[in-house]
Parts: C-alpha cells; sequence; structure tokens
C-alpha cells in the first residue's frame, strides 16, 4: 500500500469538518461517528457524520435494518435510560436536538439547540447536553424538552459521564485553556453538582495532558478512567523512542475524592499507540476498553488485575510513577489490530465489543471470549484526495513507531494550546502551536516564517516531526485536506450594535494595517514586544476565538489579557470597555 522509510535525526539537531465531492448534497462516505445500543431490541444506532444520516444495526443479523436520513450531521446519539427515546445532536453554528420515539422511530420533536451540540447523557431530572465551541453545559426538562439552565464550563467540552449515584456530572475538555507558558499546562475535567446545577470542583489532568476524547465511569461509580495525550512539551523534540515528545495515556480518576490517582502510559516501549478516542468498561467492571485512532488497534485492559497492582503499590508507599513507565500497562493489557481506519466510538454488549471505523466506513465487531474480529462493511465510500488527506493526517502509522500523527498537535487541523521547542528554528525558542486553517493561503509557515509554504511545512513535518519519509502523493493529499478546510462560523454572536463598536475600533486603531480583511493577514512579519531579534509571521485573525492562547509563546490565556499586556501596536492606552469591545468583535472572526 506505502512505502515509508525510517530515519534518526541526532540529538543536538501531530472535527467536526467533513470534506467530500464538493458541490454534491451527499458525501460518498459515512464517516461513522458515534453509536448507541439498545438491548431490548439487539439493535445499533450509528451516527454517520458525513452520512448525514442514522443506520439502524441488527446485532443478530449484522446488518443494517433501516436508515434514517437527516438534515444535518449527526454528532451524537443517545437513548434514554427507559429506552422511550432516541436522541440526536446535530449540526455546528445552528444545532438542533432531535428526539425520536424509540418504537416506531417516528420523530416526536426538534429542539434549537444552539452551538455545536455534541455528546448527550441524562439524570434523573434532566437530559444533559455538550457545547463544545461556546464551551457550555445545558439542562433540559424531561417532560416539556425546555432549557431549564445553561452554564459556562470553560474551553471545548467534549465528554461527559454522570456519576448519579452521588448526583454528579464529569465534563471532560479537549484541550487546556491557561496560558502555554503556566508552570502546569493540562486539560481539565469539570465536576457539576446535579442538584444545584453548578461546578463545584476543578480537577487538572497531569501536566501536558491534551487532546482529550473520552470519559466513562466503572459500574460501582468508584473510577473514572479518561483518555488524552501526554505530552513532553518541555522537551526539544529531537527524537521519539520511547514516547520522547507525545505519549498516549489514560488516567484514573476517583470518584469521591475527585481528584487523579493515577495515569497509566497506553504505549509500548518502542510502539505508540497514538491518539486514544473513546473508553467503554465492560457490564462486570472487569475489563476497559480503549479505541486507538492513530493507529488502527483497540486496547483491552483487564481492570481488575490493574487496579490489585496499584493498590498493592499504593499499600507499599512506592512512587508508581506510571505516566513514565511505557512498560507497566504490559501484563495487563491485549493490544489488538483492527481491520479498519481511524477506530473512534466504541460500545459493548456483553458478549460482543462493537468499534466504528471513522475513515473506512466499517464496523469491527470483536467476540470478548475469543477476540477475533468480524470486519461489517456499513458502505462502499469512494474518498477523494481531500478525504485521502484528512486520515492521512490523522494517521500515526505513518510515523516512526507510530508515536503520533499530525493531529496529535493540531486537533481537527487546529491547535493543542502547547508550547513546542521545534527543531526547525533552532533550540531554546519553544512557540504555540499554530492553526492550519487557511495556512496554504497564508505563507510563508511557522511563527518565524522558516517554511516559505505551506506546502514545504507539511513535507518537513513528517520527516522532522514523524520522523519518516513518505512517498509524495501522501503530501500531496494532506495538502489538499488542510486547503479544503473551512472556518466554523464564532459561537459568539454580537448584535449589529456591538460587532459596529468592534469594528470600529479596529479600523480606528489601525489594526487593519496588519489584519486587513479577508485573510486578516498582510502575510509580513515583524518584531513584537521590543524583541528585535525575531520577526514574527503575521497570523490570520480567522477563527481566533479558536486558536487560543494567544501571542507566540502562548502567555496569554485572552485576547483582554494580551491587550491589557501588551501595547502590540497600539498608539493610545484602551479603556477597559475599549479593550472588551474590541476583544468581542475579533472573536466574531
Amino acid at each position: 500500500m506505502f512505502r515509508i522509510r525510517y530515519f534518526i535525526l541526532p540529538a543536538p539537531v501531530l472535527l467536526f469538518l467533513c470534506l467530500g465531492n464538493s458541490g454534491k448534497d451527499e458525501p460518498s462516505y459515512l464517516s461513522p461517528a458515534d453509536m448507541a445500543y439498545s438491548p431490548g431490541q439487539g439493535k445499533i444506532y450509528i451516527a454517520e457524520h458525513c452520512g448525514r444520516r442514522i443506520d439502524v444495526f441488527d446485532t443478530g443479523t449484522k446488518t443494517i435494518t433501516r436508515t434514517i436520513p437527516l438534515a444535518d450531521h449527526p454528532n451524537n446519539v443517545y437513548l434514554t435510560g427507559d429506552q422511550r427515546f432516541l436522541l440526536i445532536s446535530q449540526g455546528m453554528a445552528d444545532g438542533r436536538l432531535l428526539i425520536y420515539d424509540l418504537e416506531n422511530l417516528k420523530r416526536e420533536k426538534v429542539v434549537p439547540a444552539g452551538h455545536s451540540p455534541t455528546v448527550i447523557t441524562e439524570s434523573r431530572k434532566h437530559i444533559i447536553l455538550c457545547h463544545r465551541f461556546p464551551g457550555q453545559i445545558s439542562f433540559l426538562d424531561r417532560d416539556g424538552w425546555h432549557v431549564d439552565k445553561t452554564i459556562a464550563v470553560g474551553r471545548e467540552p467534549v465528554a461527559m459521564v454522570a456519576a448519579s449515584g452521588r448526583q454528579r456530572l464529569f465534563v471532560a475538555h479537549h484541550l487546556p485553556e491557561m496560558a502555554a507558558t503556566a508552570d502546569h499546562v493540562a486539560a481539565k475535567i469539570s465536576v457539576i453538582d446535579l442538584g444545584t446545577l453548578e461546578v463545584i470542583k476543578t480537577i487538572l489532568l497531569p501536566n501536558g495532558s491534551s487532546g482529550v476524547k473520552g470519559i466513562t465511569i466503572d459500574p460501582e461509580q468508584k473510577h473514572l478512567f479518561v483518555t488524552h495525550i501526554l505530552a513532553r512539551y518541555q522537551l526539544p523534540p529531537t527524537q521519539l523512542e520511547r514516547g520522547w515528545m507525545n505519549t498516549n495515556a489514560m488516567t484514573i480518576i476517583d470518584v469521591d475524592e475527585m481528584e487523579c490517582r493515577h495515569t497509566i502510559l497506553l504505549d509500548d516501549i518502542d510502539h505508540g499507540a497514538a491518539n486514544p478516542w473513546d473508553v467503554e468498561c465492560s457490564e462486570d467492571g472487569q475489563k476497559i476498553f480503549v479505541s486507538h485512532a492513530g493507529t488502527h488497534e483497540l486496547s483491552i485492559i483487564d481492570w481488575g488485575k490493574l487496579k490489585e497492582a496499584l493498590a498493592r503499590e499504593e499499600n507499599t508507599h512506592q512512587d508508581l510513577a506510571t505516566s513514565e513507565d511505557l512498560g507497566f500497562i504490559y501484563a495487563y493489557r491485549k493490544r489488538l489490530a483492527l481491520n479498519g481506519n481511524g477506530p473512534r466510538a466504541i460500545l459493548c454488549d456483553g458478549q460482543n465489543l462493537y468499534v466504528a471505523h471513522y475513515f473506512t466506513d466499517n464496523l469491527s465487531i470483536i467476540d470478548l471470549a475469543t477476540l477475533q474480529e468480524q470486519s461489517i462493511p456499513l458502505a462502499e465510500s469512494t474518498l477523494s484526495d481531500e478525504r485521502l488527506g484528512e486520515m492521512y493526517f490523522n494517521d500515526a502509522s505513518l510515523c516512526f513507531q507510530s508515536w503520533q500523527g499530525c493531529a496529535s498537535c493540531h486537533p481537527d487541523g487546529r491547535v493543542d494550546g502547547l508550547n513546542w521547542d521545534l527543531l526547525n528554528d533552532g533550540i531554546g525558542n519553544p512557540k504555540n502551536a499554530k492553526s492550519l486553517l487557511l495556512s496554504h493561503q497564508t505563507p510563508p509557515a511557522m511563527s518565524l516564517g522558516v517554511r516559505s509554504s505551506a506546502e514545504e511545512a507539511v513535507r518537513a513535518g513528517f520527516r522532522y516531526i514523524q520522523f519518516a519519509t513518505v512517498e509524495e502523493e501522501y503530501a500531496t493529499r494532506v495538502d489538499a485536506y488542510l486547503q479544503a478546510m473551512q472556518p466554523v462560523e464564532s459561537p459568539y454572536p454580537l448584535s449589529k450594535r456591538e460587532r459596529g463598536m468592534g469594528e470600529q475600533l479596529f479600523h480606528s486603531l489601525d489594526c487593519k494595517a496588519c489584519h486587513p480583511a479577508p485573510l486578516y493577514t498582510d502575510l509580513h512579519a515583524y518584531s513584537l514586544g521590543g524583541d528585535t531579534s525575531h520577526r514574527w509571521d503575521t497570523p490570520t485573525l480567522v477563527e481566533i476565538w479558536r486558536s487560543g492562547p494567544y501571542w507566540h509563546d502562548g502567555r496569554y490565556a485572552s485576547l483582554q489579557e494580551l491587550f491589557e499586556k501588551e501595547k502590540h501596536g497600539l498608539k493610545v492606552p484602551l479603556s477597559h470597555q475599549e479593550i472588551r469591545s474590541l476583544e468581542a468583535y475579533l472573536l466574531t472572526l
């Protein structure tokens, strides 16, 4: 299929976006993104994100028995605990929650759901809906489907699980939200009291935690399991062996104490388990299942034995340092290679594990007694160059020892919220990861403009960050994917009057001199903040609401903080209200 030559550099010296056939209503691929299981029916409901439909899969006949067409992309699917309703979150800027009667699959109601509705769960009183980009959680009345309350939780909540017996909701956030220069830079878990509907605690994951994708709870509701990348961002990436740059992890959180207890690396010593995605527990609580979207594998972890080992070490007061031990998981985990590309959503029916492959549109069915796999195609897909490029962008098997893919540091082609001291411009000047949106239209590439074009940067990324040489067709298709990316509409709308105030300031302060529309960059480089030794490429402001933290080294968590502490070309000081107005306008771009 492809040939890759790996090499090691001497010590001194990685969406919600569907790409397809432009201009056609239906893409030629499905992209299964989420699944829900009805044990009474023996059916799995599959959210086909790019296919804009829900497929009903019969677990007995192992066939699709019905398809529900949708007007927009389904993001997540959920079955209520009483098995009465099938709930579907769909869309982006103008989201909807669809309610179907499960018995006849008749649509009962469509509820406006704001911006980027994603994962759904429930409590005794509410249906709970996560909004990724506004950073909000909505609680809907179970009878009338009206929103009782919406609360802000912070940057990019992407997964959640309720501990109903303890009246708590645990919300996992995709990216860090603090300055990249902070002592501890990591994504968080927000804990919400389901009685008061207030955030009662924030749990920071270990330093370097980013790319959080999944969270689940054991049947006893004593432990949470969170999948994420654990980046060694404080080291210059001169090599990849033994997780020098990115490792892939699962953090265990004590539900009662609401604190991290252990972080377990999921990689082997010389074989990364890149981009862990979904995580589920078996019905008896003895097994943990993790899908690895970057290496197209499944981890089956013996939680009973792992828990005993952790308890033994705790009782002897030894420091496990499991976040540094690449061999620790070996005795407690089976690692299965799967037939498919991009395994993401997983679910268990007690006898079988079902794994949906996002890029190859197939379902892996794993017999838990024999660990034998059966692959069921969901569609015959024809992939465009853009779609193949997206697949390669997410594929860690193209990397030396499979530690990471392009998406490990650029999830959805954007940012991971961390500083990296890359080798392309010398060691000792860590810089914030940049979004790749519009990178091909805004040369040069990289913060210091050391690559003349995004095309050059893509090829250098494979060679110097993934430590591999790939055939030109792979880089060409990644170019096609990045060129086809479109900005997401801002989740921060303003009234016409409010927008006018901020836009007037933007022009009167001459911000447009360096950031002219429509790309909001003049493609030139400038010295910043008195630093005359470097000239920094002017970044686009498109989707700036999504690309924080700010400044070349990510030292500012918000634009407001940036304008309060940096003159940044301003000839006159701004009032607090002017700063807020300017920030509000920029966040609409």
